[in-house]
């Protein structure tokens, strides 16, 4: 996703050829840039054969959801993986006023993760992850949703008023070339919780407005130059704008 400013990566591909030994545990995980910085960054490689190896390419130093700890596939070793995800794109619109991806992975089987990402361009970005299975069983499921940022000055990563999963920043560490480590952070939301579940936040790179949640998949975001509504309906969404303009609505 890309306007004039920034882009927007998400990993929806393969996790990788034969036993992917480069690859990391990343399915449906976001990288942004914005003006030429890493923002939301990926954790690099920092070794090949070090005790930290499996740190860096594990699933929790992506910007992605983990259920119950695990990774989504299983290292096998330094340069393997074995029950690698499958991820499939459900959906992908793009214009020249919004992007809209939907696609979901089964690195959790039976469990499911589901991510949507909305963006208006120069503006912001909409991220809601959805974690389903085909048989609720009722019991509880541990999941974390993990953002990594090198300053918090760069993005508001905004989540949504009054929810109830806990929320921390710790320290990270990222690694810009092979070999070298530098300080960065993450902001981790959790929950231990019966599924189907759903979160969802706003990525602002200006001031933020308020986010708010009407319905299960029914999203309202407040700012001053107006207010916009998202409907998700599985992989499809309403998208409502309302601005001194007059309201605008379109549906992929």
């Amino acid at each position: 996703m890309t306007d004039a400013h920034s882009q927007l990566f998400i990993d929806a591909g393969p996790q990788g050829a034969l036993t992917a030994g480069h690859s990391h545990a990343d399915a449906l995980s976001i990288q942004l840039i914005t003006s030429g910085r890493p923002v939301l960054i990926d954790p690099g490689t920092f070794c090949y054969v070090c005790p930290e190896r499996d740190r860096f390419r594990g699933t929790a130093a992506h910007n992605t959801l983990q259920v119950d700890g695990r990774d989504q596939a299983q290292a096998n070793g330094p340069f393997a993986w074995t029950g690698m995800p499958e991820t499939t794109v459900d959906r992908w619109h793009t214009d020249e006023t919004f992007d809209f991806f939907a696609g979901h992975h089964n690195g959790y089987a039976p469990v499911i993760h589901h991510r949507s990402v909305f963006g208006l361009k120069n503006k912001f970005w909409l991220v809601r992850d959805v974690v389903t299975e085909p048989r609720p069983s009722g019991s509880g499921h541990r999941l974390d949703i993990h953002w990594h940022f090198l300053d918090g000055r760069d993005i508001a990563i905004l989540p949504l008023a009054r929810h109830t999963w806990s929320q921390s920043v710790e320290r990270w560490d990222w690694s810009p070339v092979y070999g070298k480590k530098e300080t960065a952070f993450v902001l981790r939301f959790s929950a231990e919780t019966a599924l189907p579940a759903e979160f969802a936040v706003m990525l602002v790179t200006g001031e933020p407005g308020t986010f708010t949640q009407a319905a299960p998949g029914t999203y309202h975001y407040k700012e001053p130059q107006g207010s916009h509504e998202f409907i998700f309906a599985n992989d499809r969404l309403l998208y409502r704008a309302t601005t001194p303009d007059g309201v605008t609505e379109q549906s992929v």
